[in-house]
């Protein structure tokens, strides 16, 4: 795994697909609850901190080339409080895609496929995930090459079918009576775009450097154009009032659409199966993290780092299935975001600002 090639471009899709992840089901709904109609402004200043944090990232990443993020943290904490520092990223890359992948199971059982077993479809979630993981990092991202045209597309469509049935007077007044609200949903918004990380774990896979930074920004800007259009649509049709009592906004939207083609009257379904893609994707590239986290925690060698890969299966279903229902599950998810903020918004600032005192130093490897 360790010896996996990417090419620049490809950072683009990988991290595209990694901020859309779950969030392409559900991002609106949390935006929108505080916010209003004025979530898009939200989503404005969130995309400005994405960019932030992905520029103090980069900067944090080029003081060490050809290692990624828990080599680093290992490197700058040492053998003890090296792992003490990387306990909290390894349980979030555990946890975290874990409770995702439960909870976008609940999603299918809700709308496509009501009669199947929780278990069943959990457990062959994480074994199709097991089996391109191990393959490695090249593989996750190829495949995610291969299924990103059909994933903008079917953002696109779901967009542009959307737009006759938009009434303007929805999205107004702007900020009336919600200007305060506009920044306490600022976090929730940024949210809504994280996936940003996942640069820490591949950057050093990269061929080649040049250019690696502008093919990232391109990738979250995809991801950040089509979140605020669809997020903008989605006000445009339901008005925030309705839309708050949406669960699964994304795929509510795309039942309500009046499709002109017949063939096209369960298009739902079709783009249910784009968007298991999308979460596919963005839980291989969670769990290739997670792999990295326990190899350089552990100490395992390179050649046996794929072998992880079905000896942690265990533990993710085990946790996927743990939550007794989905507030539950939400609660956790909930509990884990934040932790994602302190590490986003304190811990990596902490590590870039300590790599630019010790090259002031004069401080080599």
């Amino acid at each position: 795994m360790k010896n996996d090639e990417l090419q620049p471009i490809q950072l683009m899709t990988i991290t595209a697909t990694c901020t859309m992840g779950f969030n392409i089901l559900t991002f609106s709904r949390d935006i929108v609850l505080i916010a209003g109609q004025d979530g898009w402004l939200s989503l404005f200043l969130a995309g400005g901190i994405s960019v932030l944090i992905s520029l103090i990232l980069f900067k944090f990443l080029s003081f060490y080339p050809g290692k990624d993020l828990p080599e680093i943290i290992l490197k700058i904490g040492g053998p003890f409080w090296g792992r003490i520092m990387l306990v909290p990223i390894l349980a979030y890359t555990l946890v975290y895609p874990s409770l995702m992948v439960r909870a976008f199971v609940n999603a299918l059982l809700t709308f496509l496929m009501d009669n199947t077993p929780l278990i069943v479809l959990v457990l062959s979630f994480f074994i199709v995930v097991c089996q391109t993981v191990k393959r490695g990092l090249s593989a996750i991202a190829g495949v995610i090459d291969l299924l990103f045209p059909f994933i903008i597309v079917s953002f696109v469509i779901l967009v542009l079918l959307a737009i006759p049935r938009a009434e303007i007077k929805n999205i107004q007044p702007i900020l009336f009576e919600n200007t305060l609200n506009v920044f306490k949903s600022i976090i929730p918004a940024y949210q809504t775009l994280l996936g940003v990380g996942i640069i820490g774990y591949v950057l050093s896979r990269v061929s080649e450097s040049k250019g690696t930074l502008k093919w990232h920004l391109y990738g979250f800007g995809i991801t950040f154009t089509l979140f605020t259009a669809l997020y903008v649509v989605m006000i445009l049709n339901f008005g925030p009032g309705e839309l708050k009592t949406f669960v699964y906004p994304t795929i509510s939207m795309a039942k309500a659409i009046d499709f002109p083609v017949s063939f096209l009257e369960r298009v739902e379904s079709l783009l249910g199966i784009i968007w298991i893609s999308v979460v596919f994707s963005a839980i291989c590239l969670y769990y290739f993290a997670f792999l990295r986290n326990v190899a350089v925690f552990f100490k395992v060698k390179p050649e046996k780092e794929k072998h992880l890969a079905y000896i942690q299966m265990p533990v993710f279903l085990l946790i996927a299935l743990l939550p007794k229902n989905n507030l539950i599950n939400d609660q956790w998810m909930a509990f884990f975001r934040q932790l994602i903020n302190v590490i986003s918004f304190g811990f990596i600032p902490f590590l870039t600002g300590y790599a630019v005192l010790e090259k002031r130093r004069g401080g080599k490897e």
